[in-house]
């Protein structure tokens, strides 16, 4: 069965969205408006769901990558602050680098305990209303 019109068109814009760094860039790429871009990821539920889920994905796959490159990168200033032949200003900034990535990271852990926090206690009072009820 051969997809309509219309939704290779959406298929169009769901792979446009992924390459894009904007829904104008996407709709151009696509070859359709801006306001359809804007429309479908606006008011259409399924392609707006659709691309959130690729753009999740997307994120997942960057930030996999960004840790394996932040990983070496602290190998690398870790081996700085250690080499006693470096100078002061260098192993102190190399010292400064490693607290502001350490702070950056438990901010970061911070917010997504919270946020996994307060969705649990909303299916938790949804829970207990519909039990009460």
């Amino acid at each position: 069965m051969t997809k309509s019109k219309s939704a290779q068109m959406k298929d169009a814009a769901l792979v446009a969205l992924q390459d894009s760094n904007s829904l104008t860039e996407a709709a151009e790429r696509a070859g359709i408006s801006g306001r359809e871009m804007f429309a479908h990821v606006h008011n259409d539920s399924d392609f707006a769901m659709t691309y959130k889920e690729n753009r999740a994905r997307q994120m997942i796959t960057y930030a996999d990558s960004l840790a394996a490159r932040r990983d070496h990168a602290l190998e690398v200033v870790t081996a700085i602050l250690d080499d006693a032949e470096q100078p002061g200003a260098v192993r102190l900034k190399a010292a400064q680098t490693i607290l502001a990535a350490t702070a950056e990271q438990v901010q970061v852990v911070d917010t997504i305990v919270s946020h996994e926090v307060s969705r649990a206690r909303e299916r938790r009072q949804g829970f207990l209303k519909w039990w009460d009820d």
